[in-house]
């Protein structure tokens, strides 16, 4: 009798998506990202209906959610024992590593667990998608163009709630980029567990995990890499 009205729409949203990508042939990735937030606002919303009073709801405006880990997982910012705020990370230092470069510094974000997912979900299928974003703590992301080539490069480094979750966003990536890739001709500098470096079409992909963190280094030259 009580159905939340949020349970309907979130059905309706699943099935707008495969409408989307069968009769239209939206990529996935694309109608995902519109519609999916909503789906998880509205599951977030619907979790704290569900186990807290108004009055606690009515202080999602003062204190909103920090992360969209915490919209996709409503346990990590309703309950007590499972809050789980992201950590903030500075690379201060890259700056000075490309003051005598031809690479400028374009952009700064941070991707969160959301943004993961889709950049997963670009070339792999939602339960691995999700499966390697879950666990994000933290990330900070930096842009780069070079001023000659006009050529893109990324800069990622992520921590994560634990090591193994690191490890399967290392696994994750490395992937997703074999996607991404395919037979490329490339040149395998280093290919080990937890360190992956190659080189194609004159720049570079490197990731690395390091215990709960995790480096992803995309776009530059081998040199610069």
């Amino acid at each position: 009798k009580n159905r939340f009205l949020g349970e309907e729409i979130r059905e309706e949203i699943i099935e707008r998506i495969q409408m989307l990508v069968l009769k239209y042939n939206i990529p996935i990735v694309l109608a995902e990202e519109y519609f999916l937030p909503v789906y998880y606002g509205l599951n977030f919303i619907d979790y704290g209906r569900k186990y807290f009073t108004f009055k606690k709801l009515m202080k999602l405006f003062e204190k909103p959610p920090l992360s969209t880990e915490q919209v996709m997982h409503p346990e990590k910012y309703y309950r007590p024992d499972s809050i789980d705020k992201p950590t903030r990370l500075r690379v201060s230092e890259l700056d000075k590593l490309f003051q005598k470069s031809d690479w400028s510094f374009k952009q700064r974000e941070i991707i969160g667990e959301f943004g993961f997912y889709l950049w997963f979900r670009g070339k792999l299928e939602k339960e691995k998608s999700l499966m390697y974003s879950d666990g994000w703590g933290g990330d900070i992301t930096q842009h780069y163009e070079n001023t000659k080539s006009s050529n893109y490069a990324v800069i990622s480094f992520s921590t994560w709630d634990t090591i193994k979750e690191a490890a399967d966003a290392f696994n994750g990536f490395y992937t997703y980029f074999g996607n991404l890739l395919g037979k490329s001709k490339m040149k395998i500098i280093k290919n080990e567990p937890n360190e992956y470096h190659i080189s194609f079409a004159g720049f570079d992909l490197f990731l690395k995990s390091l215990n709960k963190n995790l480096l992803i280094v995309y776009g530059f030259e081998t040199d610069l890499t």
